[in-house]
């Protein structure tokens, strides 16, 4: 059903030198034995110095996100199946006419997964003091005549005591792109990326306002683009991936690298149209909703998707329309009629309790700071709730509401929860600091700023990590898109161009790293761009 796409290589700093060896003569079954293990080409490809040689990182092309997991589908009725590999729609990207303008791709080595040869490796014998670099594989001094399979073992170890692995998945990073990268620049995404906050604010200076520096790239689903329109994107909170929904009912995970952008994988649910989607915190889960009594989480650690029907403790069913998980990763909320928001856990699948206000739900988001759960309603207050953990129930702590007044449609949080938007149905979109919010009873807010570039319904609003880019759309008419610096409170101004090809914006997203912003068009592209200014540099 779902395949694991894996491409490595690896370079022991213990196998490579600077072209000629220090002393000693590398044998043939050497040789053999490194191309063997660890794909190393030649020597002349090898790198110059053994400092660079130790902070290169081992490159794979992604996760093993999908593992086969046929056995544990969920099968529809008459036995028909919950979701199959689909290929139908792949393009041959040397074919597309309209790419002309974006970044050219480079192609990339595949080399075949490391082997050994016990015949081989049992009956070498390699000197520990045949090369000065070797020598740090002795465990004791003077050691120096050891086996082929000893010398393996060590290699192993030294290479992954330099670089260990992530804690969910084997994990590593692919060449940036050509212009940041300038060739075979590596990055550990582990390390750099523990936060998407953290990472931007610790590694970049402040994002000037005024113009953008953003430039486009090959479109994200270039492989293998929607037979109709892409009403969703959602980038991995950690890793270079790009999940994409639409209403051909089929999610397409690409490698996002703005070169080839490869599709990883496609699946099909059959049985609900796609509505919303999202990845858990952690990146080990995708959630996917369909305004049906029910909901699928996929596993992208074992490939197993599970259909879970939704309950209520009266044991009325209730459709869901989105799942909302907490920064935390231990709830998961869901509008619903009546002024009812319901949570989830997240370990069960079950639901816990329900919170109300005293107007329909409009739009709700998390405090990735306080954890408190942000509840906007159709009489324009906004509720915020919190779990007490003695009690196990959700206590309403704040409500407030702009001081004018306007008919709400969506809700965004800064991460560092220091601003508060809103989008309205005029297109008006507001910007509050978080500390004018605090006040008793239904305290009345003036916005920090007031924009009216758009026109039509606001249906997108988001803060990009970093909390420097406020994003705000609309899907009503074409080029509904404008991007805002946040700190001086202004919308750039040369970007997005009355030459810019959005078409009509059904979904937007920033990644956490490199800057990528993917923008969903009503024609069943994926417009891929970045942001320079957060460009990670080595």
């Amino acid at each position: 059903m779902v395949q694991t796409v894996s491409r490595k290589r690896a370079r022991s700093p213990s196998l490579e030198g600077k072209g000629k060896l220090a002393k000693g003569k590398v044998t043939k079954e050497e040789r053999d034995l490194e191309s063997l293990v660890f794909g190393v080409q030649s020597e002349e490809e090898e790198v110059s110095s053994e400092e660079e040689e130790e902070q290169e990182v081992l490159e794979t092309d992604i996760v093993p996100f999908l593992e086969d997991a046929t056995a544990q589908d969920t099968e529809l009725d008459e036995g028909a199946p919950l979701f199959y590999e689909d290929n139908v729609n792949e393009i041959d990207p040397t074919t597309e006419s309209d790419q002309e303008d974006t970044s050219e791709s480079e192609g990339e080595s595949e080399d075949d997964s490391a082997w050994r040869d016990k015949e081989i490796t049992g009956e070498l014998q390699v000197s520990l003091t045949s090369r000065p670099r070797l020598k740090k594989l002795r465990e004791r001094e003077g050691e120096d005549m050891i086996t082929g399979d000893e010398y393996e073992k060590r290699l192993r170890q030294q290479h992954e005591k330099l670089h260990p692995k992530p804690s969910w998945a084997v994990k590593a990073e692919e060449k940036v792109i050509e212009e940041e990268a300038k060739g075979d620049e590596e990055e550990d995404p582990m390390s750099i990326l523990t936060s998407s906050a953290s990472a931007l604010s610790s590694t970049h200076t402040t994002l000037p306002s005024g113009t953008l520096d953003i430039e486009r790239l090959r479109d994200a689903n270039v492989q293998a683009r929607s037979s109709g329109k892409s009403s969703m994107v959602r980038f991995h909170p950690e890793a270079r991936v790009l999940a994409v929904g639409g209403s051909d009912r089929v999610i397409r995970l690409f490698r996002v690298d703005g070169r080839e952008n490869a599709q990883i994988q496609s699946l099909t649910i059959k049985d609900f149209a796609l509505h919303d989607m999202t990845f858990s915190p952690s990146g080990t889960t995708l959630y996917l909703t369909g305004r049906r009594a029910h909901f699928y989480t996929l596993d992208l650690e074992t490939g197993k998707l599970e259909k879970t029907p939704f309950i209520r403790q009266d044991q009325k069913k209730r459709v869901i329309d989105r799942l909302i998980p907490s920064p935390d990763g231990q709830w998961l909320a869901s509008p619903a009629a009546g002024g009812a928001v319901d949570i989830i856990s997240t370990s069960t699948k079950r639901w816990v309790r329900e919170v109300k206000i005293n107007s329909g739900v409009i739009d709700l988001a998390w405090g990735s700071v306080s954890g408190k759960l942000w509840v906007i309603g159709s009489d324009s207050v906004v509720y915020g709730f919190k779990h007490m953990t003695k009690s196990l129930t959700w206590r309403c702590v704040r409500r407030w509401r702009d001081i004018g007044g306007f008919s709400p449609t969506t809700l965004a949080i800064s991460h560092n929860e220091r601003w508060f938007a809103t989008g309205s149905t005029s297109g008006i979109v507001h910007l509050y600091r978080a500390e004018d919010t605090e006040g008793e009873g239904v305290h009345k807010v003036g916005p920090a700023r007031e924009f009216l570039n758009l026109t039509t319904p606001i249906g997108m609003l988001s803060f990009a990590p970093g909390d420097e880019i406020l994003i705000m759309a609309s899907r009503t008419k074409r080029d509904q898109l404008r991007l805002v610096h946040v700190a001086s409170k202004t919308v750039f101004s040369n970007w997005p161009t009355q030459t810019t090809p959005l078409g009509r914006v059904m979904a937007v997203d920033a990644a956490s790293q490199a800057g990528f912003l993917a923008i969903a068009s009503h024609t069943g592209k994926v417009l891929l761009y970045r942001m320079k200014h957060y460009a990670i540099k080595q």
